[in-house]
């Protein structure tokens, strides 16, 4: 599991650092910031993230659908990001409007877009927004691999940890742990790299 967006998430957080950064610089050219200038780039901001994230989401659910032998459309990405994260424990579009919220609310009570201290809340506001991609990538994944299951009658699914170093103690608690399809725990916290494999009846 997980394939596409190891493959794909680095390129897709440079693209969310440029994005990040051209709205950095365009409220640099103003000389004197007003709440409209502002609340017109934070927008235009999170239309361009909203875009590259669908445009990631679009090519993970099209490897799935051929990787899993599924019909392309089959799953509505709007619906599929209104479902409540039971890792990050927000569902995708309500956080992206908070987040919004918060950058336009921190851009209109600074005094100076060059202070020092914008530049790591720019690095923190990167960070979040990929987690919340990314975490969201893999819950969509996980969701649909288990209604791949359903359809065909599989009841089962074992869960399965990377077995490195770095597995930590919660999922290795969970590791080889066999579960009912409808009953599997939620992923323990953020950036869990376990998996899920379906268990026929007969073993």
């Amino acid at each position: 599991m997980y394939e596409y967006i190891e493959e794909n998430v680095e390129r897709f957080k440079k693209q969310t650092q440029t994005a990040f950064n051209n709205f950095r610089l365009r409220l640099l050219k103003f000389d004197e910031l007003n709440v409209m200038q502002v609340k017109t780039e934070t927008e235009s901001l999170f239309t361009k993230l909203k875009r590259q994230s669908d445009r990631f989401y679009t090519g993970l659910l099209n490897h799935l659908a051929e990787s899993m032998g599924f019909e392309e459309g089959k799953y509505d990405l709007d619906e599929l990001l209104e479902t409540y994260s039971g890792t990050l424990l927000y569902s995708f579009a309500t956080e992206m409007e908070r987040k919004r919220e918060r950058l336009f609310e921190t851009m209109v009570a600074i005094d100076d877009i060059s202070d020092p201290e914008i530049l790591a809340q720019q690095k923190k506001n990167i960070r979040n927004w990929n987690t919340q991609v990314e975490e969201f990538g893999v819950d969509i994944e996980r969701n649909i691999f288990l209604s791949e299951l359903r359809d065909p009658g599989i009841r089962k699914v074992q869960w399965m940890t990377a077995e490195d170093e770095r597995v930590c103690s919660d999922c290795s608690d969970l590791n080889g742990i066999v579960f009912d399809i409808d009953n599997v725990p939620r992923r323990p916290h953020i950036g869990c790299r376990c998996w899920l494999k379906g268990v026929s009846d007969d073993g």
